[in-house]
């Protein structure tokens, strides 16, 4: 299952940092400055400021994270894994048991605005995902159909050890 929230730099914890900006032209006043007191879309640390709050979330639903991969968090009950969660900035794709669902995915849903929450046949990331009671295929076939082809001379196709050029 997946799910997206919406707007989630405007969810996250406040700035880490001042950051000033005009405001738009139908409310300017001369020499006026914003600071704002959330991350936006376009600077480089929103992602990361959106990345500690929703980690700082899991954390305090108990959630354990992955030490090989920090996108990647776990949930168990007696040691035993009720459910998985891995994430790409505002993106979210999970699996686990009732008592993961309850604990975990409603309390995220009741914490941040969510877009779009999908069940059995998804997409993610360019991923297709299709799950039944048996099964779970996995392809990108649609992904892969919208690559364009890239014309290269047949003496750029062999010379495989240089460098990359605009041509």
């Amino acid at each position: 299952e997946t799910l997206d929230i919406t707007a989630a730099f405007l969810q996250a914890d406040a700035i880490m940092r001042d950051v000033y900006v005009r405001p738009p032209a139908d409310v300017r006043k001369p020499g006026a400055l914003w600071r704002l007191c959330k991350p936006m879309y376009g600077l480089e640390d929103s992602s990361r400021q959106w990345y500690f709050t929703l980690r700082e979330t899991l954390i305090q639903l108990n959630c354990g994270m992955s030490r090989l991969d920090k996108s990647v968090f776990f949930y168990c009950v007696d040691n035993k894994l009720q459910g998985l969660l891995v994430t790409h900035v505002d993106d979210i794709i999970y699996a686990g048991t009732g008592k993961f669902r309850k604990n975990v995915i409603v309390k995220l849903t009741e914490k941040f605005r969510i877009s779009r929450l999908v069940t059995g046949i998804s997409e993610y990331l360019g991923w297709n995902i299709e799950q039944d009671s048996h099964h779970i295929l996995v392809d990108q076939r649609l992904y892969a159909e919208k690559i364009k082809a890239v014309d290269l001379s047949s003496v750029r196709k062999t010379q495989l050890d240089e460098l990359l050029t605009k041509e």
